[in-house]
């Protein structure tokens, strides 16, 4: 907030998220104090407030954290009711206002960071009807529900973030082109001169052959940074080299077609979604089938698990990757235009970035 606490006072510092009705859903709020003068406890203090109920009077970060520079957070969950049966949106409203009457020094409030996990019903179900386009999100009402406060260790906790549905975490889902459940297999042609269908131009980037040898070294095996049934899959330079990308070559032998390749790229093109491999462009020159992908830093999971190296991940992490995969898998299974179903989730073909 801002520096003039008599100012500070009279305003809350307020976010708006619309979401669904009829679902609770767990509010995670990240506090660090960062600021030097603020070190003892009772210096900053203010109230929370969740849908215009009160999920925290008190909270004062340095004593939740123990000092400054500490991360910490908190899990409250909270009803957004649904009490006419319409599943219509609601706005779901947080609220942090300062604290005087507890004799606090700072009229201030702080908040680093935010998630919030949309719980599945009793019936293990996330769904929620079209929305009807000419109806807007209703803003929340005052009503008896108080959010509940959420410890935030132990293992109640682990089961609520594994069921929520967030952005988090720096994994992301492979999706192997060739398992997919909804291949459409057609008769192949054994003539080679074989018409082969296009891609609207904007879709994907068409990289030619020649840029493909050029980006791999003419496919050098010194480049090869995995193999399998479908084929190899080179690390590559574009753009001049200032792109790092990873180059996955299909065999002359698989069982796709020229036209259910393409096919395949058109319904990856309908796939935008934080935990999966974004895919950069293709190529179908002279009869080759490519995918030029985003490069993953860290390689596979399997990598970090598996007669490595490599340092050995904290559980911590290792929880993170889990939830990380479960949500694009999630995300094929339901929340695709097309339901897609991965059949080949193992450590090999789930990929740590960067972060």
């Amino acid at each position: 907030m801002g520096p003039d606490y008599h100012i500070n006072v009279n305003y809350n510092l307020t976010w708006i998220f619309t979401v669904d009705s009829g679902f609770y859903y767990l509010a995670r709020l990240h506090f660090c104090e960062t600021i030097p003068l603020v070190r003892l406890v009772n210096q900053r203090v203010f109230s929370i407030y969740i849908n215009n109920q009160t999920a925290e009077r008190y909270a004062d970060v340095i004593s939740w954290s123990g000092g400054t520079g500490i991360p910490v957070f908190r899990d409250y969950a909270a009803l957004v009711p649904d009490p006419y049966g319409t599943r219509s949106k609601q706005d779901l409203w947080l609220a942090l206002h300062p604290d005087m009457d507890s004799g606090s020094q700072y009229g201030d409030a702080i908040l680093n960071g935010l998630e919030i996990f949309k719980l599945n019903r009793s019936d293990g179900s996330f769904s929620v009807p079209n929305p009807d386009p000419r109806v807007g999100p209703m803003s929340p009402q005052p009503y008896s529900k108080q959010p509940v406060k959420e410890k935030s260790k132990g293992p109640s906790r682990l089961k609520v973030a594994v069921t929520g549905v967030v952005l988090a975490g720096g994994v992301l889902v492979l999706l192997c082109l060739l398992y997919f459940l909804i291949h459409r297999r057609k008769p192949k042609e054994k003539s080679p001169k074989t018409k082969v269908t296009s891609l609207p131009e904007e879709l994907y980037r068409k990289f030619t052959l020649a840029e493909i040898r050029t980006a791999t070294n003419n496919f050098d095996e010194a480049l090869v940074i995995s193999n399998g049934g479908f084929g190899r899959v080179y690390k590559g330079y574009i753009e001049s080299g200032r792109t790092l990308v990873a180059i996955k070559r299909l065999k002359p032998k698989s069982l796709q077609g020229a036209d259910e390749f393409l096919t395949e790229i058109e319904m990856l093109s309908t796939l935008r979604h934080r935990h999966s491999v974004s895919l950069i462009g293709y190529c179908n020159d002279k009869r080759q089938m490519i995918l030029v992908y985003d490069y993953m830093a860290h390689g596979t999971l399997r990598d970090h698990l598996y007669k490595t190296d490599n340092p050995p991940l904290p559980w911590k992490l290792r929880l993170e990757i889990c939830i990380g995969a479960a949500r694009g898998i999630e995300y094929l299974h339901a929340g695709a235009k097309h339901t897609i179903i991965h059949r080949d989730v193992k450590t090999t073909n789930i990929l740590v970035d960067k972060n």
